[in-house]
């Protein structure tokens, strides 16, 4: 299939053109119905005219096809009495291995470590140590930037390790709400309702450009994923939710992304809960997002009162770049026994592309 009907909604008068394989223009300019059925197998540049006529502007949009065999993944339990203790955790492939923070009875942040590299002579026992100057850390917020991991706290401070154990605390021009993703070069945090970049490892921070108000940010239970895409573009995807106590009908997760690789700076885009998607996120609690076979899984505990999935209900999988998100019930089953741990979970990827 190479034809599609779109539906494309603008403020003025819309037409569009065809072009050929190397981007030649093959087609005069027609005026857009929704009832065309357009060809899509090579760019379609399309052109908004202002209703008065005096301004107008072109977008080439392109549809990528995804064409992905069907993966199964299969779960093999380990044990790991060392998390036992734990109450919250947050796992991070680093270093050749399985990091996991968690806090315990006390609310004392603890590590626990296992030897996870691909030539499996190693000893894969976990080791465990009670980690020093991050009292007020939120593990939730742990980053990996540059070989280093960093964390906000609950004052507003950042910290940074070389080893996840021991902690120190950075000097910066001002607090940070919520540390809630990173890119190769840049970490991104909330501040005062906003969302801020710091090039500098968190000492200074200048706010970010999004193409919604700030009242769309997820501010809760927030998951970030950095990738390339299949055409080389690299894209930073920050998910969430919004302040249950705020907004408690949402029952959608709020998504923004940005593309990290270009040249001049862009804003983050903010994806829509419309009506029209009928695979939109559900609002989960703890959630979390990998990628596998080029694509994004998400994962979540518990879920808002209006949604009628049940916690660990399902995979949810998007081929799309997170907007749409369909539950997977065949090929990526919810291992055995986890339905128990509505909030004492974690997962990540490693760089042999395993799913712990």
């Amino acid at each position: 299939v190479k034809s599609v009907l779109a539906t494309i909604s603008a403020y003025g008068q819309v037409a569009y053109r065809e072009t050929g394989f190397e981007g030649e223009v093959i087609a005069d300019w027609k005026v857009y119905s929704s009832s065309d059925s357009i060809d899509f197998s090579n760019p379609v540049i399309f052109r908004v005219v202002s209703n008065d006529g005096k301004g107008e502007k072109d977008y080439e949009v392109q549809v990528n096809v995804a064409q992905q065999e069907e993966q199964t993944i299969q779960w093999h339990e380990e044990s790991a009495n060392s998390l036992s203790e734990m109450e919250k955790i947050q796992a991070i492939a680093w270093q050749d291995s399985l990091f996991v923070f968690g806090v315990n009875s006390q609310s004392q942040i603890m590590k626990s470590a296992r030897y996870i590299g691909a030539d499996n002579q190693a000893e894969i026992s976990w080791k465990t140590a009670n980690t020093t100057g991050c009292e007020q850390g939120n593990i939730r917020s742990i980053q990996l930037l540059n070989n280093k991991l960093y964390m906000s706290t609950s004052s507003g401070k950042l910290l940074i390790s070389d080893n996840g154990t021991n902690w120190e605390t950075i000097p910066q021009t001002q607090n940070v709400d919520l540390l809630i993703g990173c890119d190769s070069q840049n970490l991104y945090a909330l501040i005062s309702g906003a969302i801020y970049r710091s090039a500098d490892n968190g000492m200074t921070w200048n706010e970010e450009v999004i193409d919604a108000s700030n009242d769309c940010l997820p501010t809760e239970y927030v998951a970030a994923i950095r990738y390339t895409q299949g055409n080389n573009i690299e894209r930073l995807l920050i998910a969430g939710s919004r302040n249950h106590d705020i907004y408690p009908t949402d029952t959608a997760t709020a998504i923004i992304s940005k593309i990290l690789n270009i040249d001049d700076e862009e804003s983050w885009m903010h994806y829509n809960a419309d009506s029209y998607n009928d695979y939109l996120l559900p609002r989960m609690e703890n959630l979390h997002i990998v990628r596998m076979h080029q694509n994004l899984i998400a994962f979540g505990g518990s879920v808002n009162a209006g949604n009628t999935q049940k916690p660990f209900e399902a995979f949810y999988i998007s081929i799309d770049n997170g907007i749409t998100w369909k539950p997977n019930y065949n090929d990526i089953t919810v291992p055995e026994n986890l339905n128990p741990y509505t909030n004492c979970f974690s997962g990540c990827t490693d760089e042999q592309g395993r799913f712990w």
